[in-house]
Order: C-alpha cells, then sequence, then structure tokens
C-alpha cells in the first residue's frame, strides 16, 4: 500500500508596498490566488507599509480573504495602522477581512 505524504509548506507572507496602482492591485490578487494553488494553509498580508486606505487594495484584501475562507485557508492582516483599521471599521468591513475587535 502506498502511503502520500504532504509536506505542510510555510504561510505564505505577502508585504505591501507603499505606492499602489492597478497593476500592483491585480499582483496583490494574484499572489493570494496564486499562494492558495500552491497549497498554502494560511496567508499572512504585512500591512506596515499601507499609509491611507485605497479602495482597490482593500477590494483586492476583501476578495482574498474570501477565496482563502472558501478553501478553509486562514487569512491575516498584520502590522495594520490604527487609522487604517479605523477607516475598515468605519466602512463595516472589519469581518470580511478577518478582522475582529
Amino acid at each position: 500500500m502506498a502511503v502520500a505524504l504532504r509536506a505542510e509548506l510555510e504561510p505564505c507572507q505577502i508585504q505591501l508596498v507603499g505606492d499602489f496602482d492597478d497593476g500592483y492591485r491585480r499582483f496583490l490578487r494574484s499572489a493570494i490566488l496564486a499562494a492558495l494553488d500552491r497549497g498554502h494553509r494560511q496567508v499572512v498580508v504585512d500591512c506596515n507599509a499601507w499609509r491611507r486606505l485605497d479602495l482597490g487594495i482593500l477590494s483586492a484584501l476583501i476578495h482574498g480573504a474570501k477565496a482563502c475562507a472558501i478553501r478553509g485557508v486562514t487569512f491575516e492582516l498584520v502590522n495594520l495602522g490604527k487609522e487604517l483599521r479605523s477607516d475598515i471599521d468605519a466602512l463595516r468591513l472589519t469581518s470580511r477581512l478577518g478582522l475582529y475587535s
């Protein structure tokens, strides 16, 4: 009898850059989906460089969080600034990004 072992992949780490354009927003979505296709069980997005609310980035992150949830993958935002967190709370998008108070 053959036994297949699947090595557990490290969490996928994605670091946001400071300046965003449409190409970067598409790249971010693709990077999250590619991590899922590679079998990662956790996607961690480092938001340290994210300084101002950008609806395109927010949309890409929501899309990524939803794709992760559908596949049972943990999605996490780290180093999210206080002001951005407040903006996300005000827009009532906290739960869609997997953020909780």
